[in-house]
């Protein structure tokens, strides 16, 4: 999981650069709500953004991505779920460690400078159906801008309706 890290890291850095190119949208019925709290403070819903679920498989490892951005995608959500089959309904963990049900969580914001954070603790809980996922999560993230000292932060959020 070491090497998951920093490939997570660069993947959710080219998926929000990459967000203005159409490809990421939000379903019609999509409904989502988006809280950061802590060192860094944010909250966007899908009115303010856009929310879908990105399968990324020209990297390695290969992942599963529930991705969520703001309006002027200066703020992002990934929750990243290894493996080329997307995840199934259930409990998982997010950290740093390998095993079964462990998934990487990383928030960027990159209003005036950019800063991100990796979850450290927290769980998310998916339901599926149909393709379609509903759910919340809830991690404590840490990190801070490029260069700067460490912050700690709470990131929670609800949704429903994403594929």
């Amino acid at each position: 999981m070491k090497t998951l890290l920093p490939v997570a890291m660069l993947l959710a850095t080219g998926l929000l650069t990459s967000c203005g190119n159409g490809a990421d949208k939000t379903a019609s019925g999509t409904v989502y709500n988006i809280n950061v709290t802590g060192g860094n403070t944010a909250n966007w819903t899908q009115g303010d953004g856009k929310a879908s679920l990105k399968h990324v498989a020209t990297e390695v490892p290969k992942v599963h991505s529930l991705h969520f951005t703001n309006k002027g995608n200066k703020l992002m959500v990934a929750l990243m779920f290894p493996g080329d089959a997307p995840p199934a309904a259930g409990k998982y963990v997010f950290g740093n460690a390998a095993g079964a049900g462990v998934v990487n969580g990383l928030y960027v914001d990159n209003r005036s400078k950019i800063e991100s954070y990796t979850a450290a603790e927290g769980t998310i809980e998916l339901t599926v159906k149909g393709g379609v996922y509903s759910g919340k999560f809830e991690f404590k993230g840490q990190g801070g801008p490029i260069g700067g000292g460490q912050k700690e932060i709470k990131v929670s959020g609800t949704f429903e309706g994403v594929k």
